[in-house]
């Protein structure tokens, strides 16, 4: 019951995760433009979320398993969850995988299974760069036993691994091997795979048939829902078709369709976000360029892909250096018109009071009043045409500033629209606010609980099972830690000093000593109760 129960989830997963054929789906509602892809990065942690929905069940029937079969379709299950998201994951349950699979008994469907276990390492060890490994594992697949698909797949990382081993040798002549190998099995896959496939689209582009890849992979890419892992890189085979023929607002559109797809199948690896960034880049959109190619250098390190990282670290450096000039040039923006305001403000005040002033020598003038009155208006006049100057250029440059700096926060231009708005005893009052710092330390607190349970998924659970049930934890929210538990997860992180926990929570020293004091308290082992707490492992 339970194998069939694993075979199903893994269906399921199947069909969020690994490459397959789906049905079509209506094209409507098709995100090809990058504010589009802006929406979807916001939401990005939601589907990372969704991938890791199934692991959980997976783990329990790993657990449970009572047969070989049961443990590894659970093993192999948790390492397609991992794939192309926490390489040394995925890693770690390939092997386990592996090893499940050459313990059960010799027979075709068994050793299929050893074949996908072998196909899963060897992929690990190439996103991960260790390429000998990888040729290693793939060179111990019996490929009697490998159905030409899993064949074709095989083949494909080793174009890939030899690819990569030819752009970073600096020996022509291995290079020279690496190109043919790569070749090789280049050509292999294009025996072996159907007449509408991805490679043979490839092909047909690489020979500058354009039209003739089109038509191969364009009804691929009909068929497809973007919430299918394959939909990543068959929009990002068009997009590469379409800007070898020079059309780079329709290649645009599907780099675009193929980031979608990878954000929203929770991928962590992948190539469109970055090339969509270093396009950004060149046309002068810096602020969306260092998003995006921050992202990608943030996803290819969580996922330890060595590859993609070093592709992205020299990009990124040079992206970086632009984006601070842009940022310093918005700054310098802003403190020029706060400046303009400010003096505007002062000149305001100066003819307020010289006005003020010469009424008053006006009324004590009886003698001149018909002539005091004429310079009165005259006066009256001038200050009505410097209030109007100083209106229309707070307004003009004001509204400039605003249409120029998109990127400064709702903080900056709450304050811009009452300093145009001329309350500055509102603005003053909004800079003495400390509003701001407290969601500024509530936002800290929330990524900091959300990053500590990322690395220490259980450690609430860990915590409770040191604890009488006394002295257990229940009341937290799901992704967040109590205070008292925030004390013990900097503990964990190897701050043991009262006075610094006590900074970074923003407590007194006497709290943190009572919180320590109670927990060792109600600990089951109060002597080790600490020594145990750094005990807790993380993912």
């Amino acid at each position: 019951m339970k194998i069939v129960l694993i075979v199903a989830l893994t269906g399921i997963l199947l069909s969020v995760i690994a490459p397959s054929e789906m049905e079509n789906t209506s094209r409507d509602g098709l995100i090809t433009t990058v504010s589009g892809l802006d929406k979807i990065l916001d939401q990005s942690e939601i589907y990372e979320q969704k991938r890791l929905s199934a692991l959980p069940e997976y783990v329990r029937l790993l657990e449970e398993a009572e047969s070989p079969e049961d443990l590894f379709e659970a093993c192999y299950g948790i390492c397609l969850i991992y794939d192309r998201y926490q390489t040394d994951s995925a890693l770690c349950y390939a092997k386990k995988s592996i090893q499940y699979a050459r313990n059960l008994t010799d027979n075709e469907a068994n050793r299929k299974r050893l074949v996908k276990a072998q196909t899963m390492l060897g992929k690990q060890f190439e996103t991960a760069g260790m390429h000998n490994q990888a040729l290693e594992t793939f060179g111990k697949i019996n490929r009697k036993s490998t159905s030409p698909e899993d064949l074709a797949t095989v083949f494909k990382f080793y174009t890939f691994i030899y690819e990569s081993l030819e752009s970073q040798s600096l020996d022509p002549e291995y290079r020279i091997i690496c190109r043919e190998m790569a070749k090789t099995y280049r050509d292999s896959i294009l025996c072996i795979t159907p007449a509408d496939s991805l490679e043979i689209s490839s092909k047909r582009k690489d020979c500058g048939d354009y039209n003739s890849a089109l038509e191969i992979i364009l009804p691929l890419f009909d068929r497809l829902p973007v919430e299918n892992p394959s939909m990543g890189p068959v929009a990002l085979e068009i997009a590469d078709i379409y800007s070898s023929m020079g059309m780079n607002e329709e290649a645009r559109k599907y780099l675009v369709v193929s980031a979608v797809s990878d954000i929203v199948n929770g991928k962590k690896e992948y190539i469109a976000l970055r090339k969509l960034g270093i396009d950004l880049y060149k046309e002068g959109d810096v602020t969306r360029a260092y998003r995006y190619l921050n992202k990608a250098l943030e996803d290819a390190t969580f996922c330890k892909a060595k590859i993609k990282i070093e592709e992205l670290v020299p990009i990124l450096k040079i992206v970086d250096e632009a984006y601070k000039q842009e940022k310093d040039r918005i700054w310098n923006i802003v403190v020029l018109s706060f400046s303009i305001v400010c003096m505007l403000s002062l000149a305001l005040i100066i003819l307020t009071s010289r006005e003020r002033r010469e009424k008053k020598a006006y009324l004590e003038m009886s003698r001149q009043l018909t002539q005091a009155k004429a310079l009165q208006e005259e006066t009256t006049v001038k200050v009505r045409e410097a209030s109007n100057i100083k209106d229309t250029y707070i307004t003009g440059l004001m509204l400039e500033c605003i249409h120029r700096i998109e990127s400064l926060d709702n903080y900056r231009q709450n304050l811009n629209r009452m300093a145009l708005a001329g309350e500055m005893r509102g603005l003053q009052k909004e800079l003495k606010s400390k509003a701001v710092v407290e969601q500024e330390w509530d936002s800290f607190y929330n990524v900091f609980d959300k990053t500590f349970l990322s690395l220490f998924p259980d450690f609430i659970v860990d915590f409770n099972r040191l604890m009488k049930d006394s002295g257990k934890i229940t009341n937290c929210t799901r992704g967040s830690l109590t205070q008292e538990l925030r004390t013990f997860a900097l503990v964990r992180l190897g701050i043991s000093s009262s006075e610094k926990i006590a900074t970074l929570l923003r407590y007194s020293r006497s709290t943190i000593y009572n919180y320590r004091s109670k927990a060792r308290a109600n600990a089951l082992n109060p002597a080790t109760f600490e020594d145990d707490l750094m005990k807790i492992q993380s993912i």
